[in-house]
């Protein structure tokens, strides 16, 4: 058993890894995605030169600075703020006039890097005011890149009690003869019993459904002491 929670453990550590590697590679190809690219290319303030920073060339020369903020996000700072001071720190110079067009490229190429990995947020992240955010319990959110500035509810009939979730199967399901009538539930205690003269057949129901036409009816009601059908009863 105990191999096999190991085994388990491994197995999704090793998914998340390259799932989380996939993300910073589209990252890195939005980088160099020409018209395409979701943020960018940034014009310097002083810049003189105009060619690339209102549109983007089909293959960028600069793309492996922007490639940089990629990582620098995924990597160790998945704030905007800190990415971004990572660029800077990293394009920092000291011109004898104050100012080098060339570097601002390379350090504005990073800050672009990092604002695209906003749009590539993680899997069981959303991503807001610059920030990448772990999803609270009882939502999720996946590799939908159009939602990312918040997580999706889990749906009715499931309930999620722990942060981050990928997917929407990571939601678990309410037990058979129980119900949840409401989206975005974070505790299996909100999945309710049947009432008498009500079941379910499946897991992850949002209603019950009545056993025979009349077993929901007030007068029926005591006679049930079982959320499940009973050939024969009525």
């Amino acid at each position: 058993m105990l191999l096999y929670v190991a085994f388990s453990f491994i197995v999704l550590h090793v998914m998340f890894f390259f799932m989380a590697e996939g993300i910073e590679q589209q990252c890195k190809i939005d980088c160099g995605a020409g018209d395409k690219r979701p943020v960018g290319p940034s014009r310097p303030l002083l810049s003189l030169s105009e060619y690339p920073y209102f549109r983007a060339p089909e293959t960028n020369p600069h793309m492996q600075f922007c490639q940089v903020g990629c990582t620098y996000f995924f990597s160790t700072s998945p704030t905007n703020v800190t990415c971004k001071a990572r660029c800077d720190y990293t394009y920092r110079y000291n011109g004898s006039v104050g100012y080098s067009d060339i570097s601002e490229v390379a350090r504005l190429e990073c800050h672009d890097g990092c604002d695209i990995a906003l749009f590539r947020c993680q899997p069981g992240y959303y991503c807001s005011n610059g920030a990448m955010v772990v999803c609270p319990p009882g939502t999720y959110r996946d590799v939908e890149y159009n939602h990312t500035h918040a997580c999706n509810p889990c749906p009715t009939g499931h309930y999620r009690e722990v942060p981050k979730g990928r997917y929407k199967e990571t939601c678990s399901p309410c037990r058979i003869n129980t119900y949840l009538n409401f989206t975005g539930s974070s505790k299996r205690t909100d999945c309710l019993r049947c009432p008498d003269g009500f079941y379910t057949l499946e897991e992850g129901q949002a209603v019950c459904i009545t056993i025979t036409m009349y077993s929901g009816l007030n007068q029926w009601r005591n006679f049930k002491r079982e959320s499940q059908p009973f050939i024969g009863r009525w």
